[in-house]
């Protein structure tokens, strides 16, 4: 992303601010600082104030500011995608993604149809500019979502799957809509645990999904199997608890698990 940003600001503008080598050191300064910091929203409002002429970091703020999401946040957004807007060629995909997410949260704000539509307008054009990044197949997603249209939403989180099978947020995000119709799509839902599986083998989320489908299947041959992992998942957890990091809470949550797996098992013999 810094490449291709860097690209375009040095070809199109006279001015470049900061050079690509320079801004990955300043990552690391305002990232310190906002972790040392016991209010982040006012060391990330200093940054972006003294900051604002600087495109890297706009985008960089732009996520921050997503998750968000209140009023405050789509004053900052609308003014970001404006700083970019001088930057950027009007059909340069970060531009269109960034009015994507522009009106995708002023539709959070104020719920007004019109612009949830253009959010997924711009999310189909910045896909149209860069085809094959799933992170704007995966905000496309929840556009739909927001709109109510679960099966275009559906097709979005699958493409973006297609594209990048190891973001596990992302897969769950699809997996907890499409469970939604299991007689239509559970061997999707099957499939797509075993991806979070493949990256996590100690994922007891996925898990305790697949084990239980199984068993509501009746195929109590894969649904012992993956009891079996989740509890392999559930001891690993519990040793790190135990040994790295202390966690009451987790722990008596894991415990408890733990006895359910072991009377589910108990069950099959």
């Amino acid at each position: 992303m810094l490449k291709d940003i860097y690209h375009y600001s040095s070809v199109r503008n006279d001015r470049v601010y900061i050079k690509e080598d320079e801004y990955i050191s300043l990552i690391g300064y305002y990232s310190q600082k906002i972790y040392e910091a016991e209010d982040s929203k006012n060391i990330y409002d200093v940054f972006f104030n003294f900051y604002k002429d600087n495109i890297y970091f706009n985008i960089d703020y732009l996520e921050y500011l997503i998750s968000k999401s209140d009023r405050t946040a789509v004053e900052y957004i609308k003014i970001i995608t404006d700083n970019m807007n001088k930057k950027l060629d009007k059909n340069n995909h970060y531009y269109l993604s960034a009015l994507g997410d522009y009106y995708c949260s002023r539709y959070k704000v104020n719920v007004i149809p019109d612009d949830i539509e253009l959010s997924i307008e711009n999310y189909i054009k910045a896909i149209e500019a860069k085809k094959n990044n799933y992170i704007y197949y995966k905000k496309l997603a929840n556009a739909y979502i927001l709109k109510n249209d679960y099966a275009a939403a559906a097709g979005s989180y699958n493409r973006a799957i297609e594209i990048y099978d190891k973001d596990i947020a992302l897969i769950k995000d699809a997996v907890y809509l499409l469970k939604r119709d299991m007689n239509k799509n559970g061997n999707l839902v099957i499939e797509y645990l075993k991806k979070i599986i493949d990256v996590n083998k100690n994922d007891d989320e996925a898990l305790e999904n697949l084990a239980q489908i199984y068993d509501t299947l009746g195929d109590k041959y894969n649904s012992e199997i993956y009891y079996n992992k989740l509890l392999d998942a559930v001891n690993y957890n519990l040793y790190i608890i135990n040994n790295e990091s202390p966690n009451p809470v987790l722990y008596d949550k894991y415990i408890k698990k733990r006895n359910e797996i072991s009377k589910k098992l108990n069950s099959f013999k």
